[in-house]
């Protein structure tokens, strides 16, 4: 099995970056997992993933940093980034729970080059005042795994659990996504009323 990367390295030097080189956001585990009033760090929500057909249960109960409403996600992403271009790959640095985890290993045990994957994310930013929603999607995104040199799907999971965040107990995924043949959105507010959409695939000719 492909080792975790834990980082996409290079591609997440800034918090938040919109530039020629692309949109990236590091997110935190710590406040995305246990919110904590007053406490001012960017959270990233995976909200659905379905794999093939194999839906991820949204089983990480969250608060909402806006309305203080109790949820339930798939995952909590500590970086985000793509580089802004309709065909460019999505990639996500996120965590997940330990039944998650054993679905996503079941998945990795097979061929995952070309099978669709759709998913919901969000971003809720905040500088030293409320937050509010940075990147949102606004219908399910569609989409394949983007492949490496040998062919494989760009999907990977940890081993052992984040020492990040002991609890709730979670593991590291990383995964990056290419679009499918359909015309997406993709909403941005990098302040608090200034939303910039931008597309994401484009139709088949």
């Amino acid at each position: 099995m492909k080792k975790l990367c834990f980082a996409f390295c290079a591609l997440f030097l800034l918090p938040f970056t919109a530039s020629a080189a692309g949109i990236s956001y590091d997110t935190s585990l710590q406040q995305g997992f246990n919110f904590q009033r007053g406490v001012y760090a960017r959270v990233g929500q995976i909200r659905s993933l379905v794999i093939n057909g194999v839906a991820l249960a949204p089983d990480i109960s969250v608060i909402d940093p806006i309305s203080q409403a109790s949820y339930a996600v798939v995952g909590i992403t500590q970086q985000y980034q793509w580089y802004g271009n309709v065909s460019d790959p999505m990639n996500f640095s996120f965590d997940v729970s330990a039944s998650n985890r054993a679905r996503l290993l079941a998945l990795l045990g097979g061929n995952l080059a070309g099978v669709p994957v759709s998913f919901t994310y969000q971003i809720f930013d905040v500088v030293s005042g409320p937050y509010w929603v940075g990147m949102s999607t606004p219908n399910v995104l569609q989409g394949h795994f983007q492949l490496d040199g040998n062919g494989h799907a760009r999907l990977a999971v940890a081993s052992s659990p984040n020492p990040s965040v002991p609890n709730p107990l979670n593991y590291a995924v990383t995964m990056s996504l290419l679009p499918s043949a359909l015309t997406q959105s993709v909403t941005f507010a990098p302040s608090p009323g200034m939303n910039v959409v931008k597309r994401w695939g484009a139709m088949a000719q």
